[in-house]
């Protein structure tokens, strides 16, 4: 659980800045309606779906700031200081779940679903991940529909343990005395033809496992890091003793990096 956080606001409150948002269906309607009767809400959908960009854009709609917390008949327990705190009647609860986390253990119960407002959020059209695209580069249209159709083929794609195997070929050919793969991921590594079973994670995670292995024994010292907060789930089995990290502040990554190549390198 973190912290409540906000948007920086000017005087009167509202969040500086519409966050943009391209809506696909009735979701902003749906949330509006959820607010006014004071009900929490559940967003369900794959990572990078739009999941956060659609509550900061909602939340600048509603004059509230962006918080993540949990709640319980009107009372938020902070379980690192084992506070409970009073909610305020404006407090909304906003709940994002990825279905792809499943796999790993972390299946809602039926009992906490029925307990929200649920939104199904998917990847948008062709045309309209296009106009996101083209949004949020500034690239022109031609341009933004190729990038479109490029991430509609990698999609829910994380096969780790090819890119893990190329890049270590290519440190292997480097004169150095010290070799470094760091790998960065946001997921557990899966892809449309890994293994038999599309929905078995295992054998990916025996694939990468193996990949960092063969990576180890030649030579080249690999660490991971990824921003799933499931990290822990897979990455244990995967990565060497001490040899990965799961973070939840993006803004945080390069600090983070400094610090792996510091233990890597033994500069720290």
């Amino acid at each position: 659980m973190s912290d409540p956080t906000s948007f920086p606001a000017p005087a009167d409150g509202r969040p500086a800045g519409e966050p943009w948002y391209l809506p696909t269906g009735e979701e902003r309607a749906v949330f509006e309606a959820a607010w006014a009767a004071r009900l929490p809400v559940l967003l369900r959908g794959p990572t990078g779906c739009g999941k956060t960009r659609f509550v900061e854009h909602m939340a600048w709609r509603l004059h509230r700031a962006r918080g993540r917390t949990h709640e319980a008949l009107g009372v938020l327990p902070i379980e690192k200081t084992g506070e409970l705190l009073d909610a305020h009647p404006d407090f909304m609860l906003v709940v994002s779940y990825n279905p792809g986390h499943a796999a790993v253990g972390k299946a809602l119960k039926a009992s906490t679903r029925q307990r929200f407002v649920s939104l199904d959020f998917g990847y948008p059209s062709a045309a309209l991940e296009a106009e996101i695209v083209a949004h949020e580069t500034g690239v022109d249209g031609p341009f933004a529909e190729r990038l479109a159709a490029i991430g509609a083929r990698l999609r829910g794609s994380t096969r780790m343990g090819a890119a893990i195997r190329h890049a270590a070929a290519k440190l292997r050919r480097e004169p150095a005395s010290r070799r470094l793969l760091v790998v960065l991921s946001d997921g557990y590594p899966q892809d449309s033809d890994y293994g038999p079973d599309r929905l078995d994670i295992e054998y990916g995670i025996r694939d990468t496992a193996r990949a960092l292995a063969d990576a180890e024994r030649d030579g080249v010292a690999t660490f991971c890091v990824t921003v799933d907060p499931a990290g822990h789930d897979y990455l244990g089995r995967m990565c060497p003793p001490r040899r990965y990290r799961v973070i939840d502040d993006l803004p945080a990554l390069p600090e983070v990096l400094a610090e792996v190549y510091a233990s890597l390198t033994g500069r720290g």
